[in-house]
């Protein structure tokens, strides 16, 4: 059945924001508890709270009528390291690989964001590349996961990191090397897809963390 255009445009505008907004509000839990995040997850922490101010961001852009190229530069560089360095934390084997060849695909963005493309224009090649590369690493990530793991992966929030990523990876990277390479424009709606599904899974991970997180601090003061 086909959405009536009022459903759809709250879909369209809302639904990421609102997923977004949600994920960043579980960070709370935390603060209230007093739980501290560990060292290594707190890259995933900056990631929720950078994309979750972005979020922000382009509502208003959206309420005042703005459409600036100039953000896509800044934003996916940002982007792509933070979502990389999540992945990196989770790398047991061939961290020396992971390294070279995301620091190759990092200063290729860096280069296409600030030197090789105007500001006006979206450095979509660049997209397109870095959308591979983490499309990969968290595939990889995924399957070390599900396979090489000392506990069932539905019970550790890295799985859910990483098939967040994952899911997000595999549909933008999609998008763009349909544009880029066969000049065909996917649907938006497959954007806010990935954007929901991301969030939510991310949101997953982020409430088993928090729940590993309360025991420990309960074992620790019993133990007291």
């Amino acid at each position: 059945m086909a959405l009536s255009p009022l459903l759809r445009l709250i879909m369209i505008n809302y639904l990421s924001t609102i997923s977004q907004s949600f994920l960043f509000l579980l960070l709370f839990l935390f603060i209230f508890n007093k739980l501290e995040i560990e060292k290594e997850k707190r890259v995933i922490v900056a990631y929720i709270c950078f994309t979750f101010l972005f979020e922000i961001l382009m509502i208003v852009s959206h309420h005042k009528r703005l459409v600036n190229m100039t953000l896509s530069h800044f934003y996916f560089p940002i982007e792509f390291f933070l979502l990389y360095f999540i992945l990196y934390g989770f790398v047991k084997k061939y961290r020396l690989y992971w390294k070279i060849s995301g620091g190759i695909i990092g200063i290729f963005l860096l280069a296409e964001s600030f030197i090789l493309v105007e500001f006006s224009k979206v450095p979509a090649l660049a997209m397109s590349v870095q959308g591979f590369f983490l499309l990969l690493f968290s595939a990889w990530i995924v399957i070390e996961l599900t396979t090489m793991n000392f506990i069932p992966f539905y019970k550790d929030e890295n799985f859910y990191f990483a098939s967040g990523i994952l899911l997000y990876t595999s549909i933008s990277s999609a998008m763009f090397v349909f544009f880029n390479f066969f000049r065909i424009r996917l649907p938006f709606d497959l954007a806010i897809i990935s954007a929901v599904g991301s969030n939510l899974i991310f949101s997953v991970g982020v409430i088993i963390y928090y729940t590993r997180r309360k025991m420990l601090k309960k074992i620790l003061a019993d133990l007291k």
